[in-house]
């Protein structure tokens, strides 16, 4: 998690520097066209600063969909002995405490929902008096998950409330999809590679050096996976938050070096 904590800003200010220089994009666009994996967040913070979303959503849907095509054949080269599916019984038990489709009383589903929407709605607001980027999208996901590590428990949502966020959240993001015109797209083809290139770089140093510097386990265990993905993307929206005010310095200065060079 530290490294992954570390990388976050590698990746974001490196690939935004190539598409920065490559594109007519301002800072904070290209800062957020090369936040790794966050895809929700970027495109909430971008419409909530008044950036053109349809860009920054074209550089995201070009990363997350070559990633995906380029993790099977990565994955090709590891050793076989390195993927090792682990015992599942922990999983197992978990949802078996957790039971998502247990029966309760409508009443209860019902306060349920009220008390979710209305703490979501709480710290959507303290968000928004914070002058955090994307309120309505960072405040609830930050304060529940900050609720869950102080120990609070917290009730399962039902079953229908669950299945009914996920689609909606998918017909949501799949319609964001409608407002990447083509032409912008061959527009901004060779600074969408050379972005995700330049990232890849960047993480690839970075692997090679800890396999040189310390013992890898080779087996994979899901709860593991699973753990660091939750924590990386909760890590994000507060890291991405610090750097664009940093970035938009930082971007500032290097043209002001660039101009004086020539």
């Amino acid at each position: 998690m530290i490294v992954a904590i570390l990388l976050i800003p590698a990746i974001t200010f490196s690939s935004a520097l190539v598409i920065n220089r490559m594109t007519d994009l301002n800072p904070e666009e290209s800062m957020l066209c090369s936040v790794p994996g966050s895809l929700p967040f970027v495109v909430a913070a971008s419409e909530d600063m008044g950036l053109r979303t349809h860009i920054v959503l074209l550089f995201q849907t070009v990363r997350l969909l070559s990633l995906t095509f380029l993790l099977p054949f990565v994955l090709g080269f590891w050793p076989e002995s390195g993927i090792v599916h682990t015992d599942a019984a922990p999983a197992l038990a978990i949802s078996k405490e957790l039971p998502l489709d247990a029966v309760q009383p409508l009443w209860l589903e019902l306060l349920i929902l009220a008390g979710s929407l209305g703490l979501a709605a709480g710290f959507a607001f303290l968000a928004a008096r914070l002058k955090v980027p994307a309120p309505t999208f960072i405040g609830p996901m930050m304060g529940i998950a900050l609720v869950k590590l102080a120990g609070v428990p917290l009730p399962d949502l039902p079953l229908w409330l669950l299945i009914g966020a996920q689609a909606a959240l998918g017909w949501i993001m799949g319609a964001r999809f409608d407002m990447i015109p083509l032409a912008d797209l061959r527009r901004m083809a060779v600074a969408c590679a050379a972005g995700l290139a330049t990232a890849l770089l960047v993480v690839f140093a970075v692997c090679v050096a800890l396999v040189l510097t310390i013992a890898l386990e080779e087996n994979v265990d899901p709860l593991f996976v699973s753990t660091h993905q939750i924590g990386r993307m909760l890590c994000i929206p507060i890291i991405v938050a610090g750097m664009l005010v940093v970035g938009r310095r930082l971007f500032a200065v290097l043209s002001q070096g660039s101009d004086a060079g020539r």
